[in-house]
């Protein structure tokens, strides 16, 4: 499965892992603006912010931690729309830590919208 993901998803990984890993280092990410002007630049930019971001996942990927990360496997893993359900839940997440979320409801919900959904030919 190829999943496709904007900029916005990716700052939204790392900061989930912050919040998830607060003594771990986070491999920085690029810049998302860039200072030159020209057509040609700006995609020579596009691509090397491509390239810096797919070297952000695969560090986080390897790194003993951050590659069991639930939040991680669903921003490699789900669909759109299953993935859209997990960046929620993470929100509700967040306001409910005071009333015991769990990260295994929070798997079995992402896992329940990618195996509930209705699929059309």
């Amino acid at each position: 499965m190829i999943v496709i993901r904007r900029y916005r998803d990716f700052v939204w990984l790392f900061e989930q892992l912050t919040i998830q890993y607060p003594a771990v280092v986070i491999p920085p990410l690029p810049d998302k603006q860039t200072n030159t002007g020209s057509y040609f630049y700006q995609n020579t930019d596009i691509d090397a912010r491509m390239r810096a971001l797919e070297k952000f996942i695969h560090r986080v990927s390897i790194h003993v931690q951050l590659q069991l990360s639930p939040k991680l496997q669903s921003f490699l893993q789900c669909d759109d729309n299953g993935f859209n359900i997990a960046k929620n839940f993470a929100k509700q997440e967040i306001k409910s830590e005071s009333s015991g979320t769990t990260t295994l409801q929070w798997i079995e919900t992402v896992v329940n919208a990618q195996t509930h959904r209705v699929r059309t030919i």
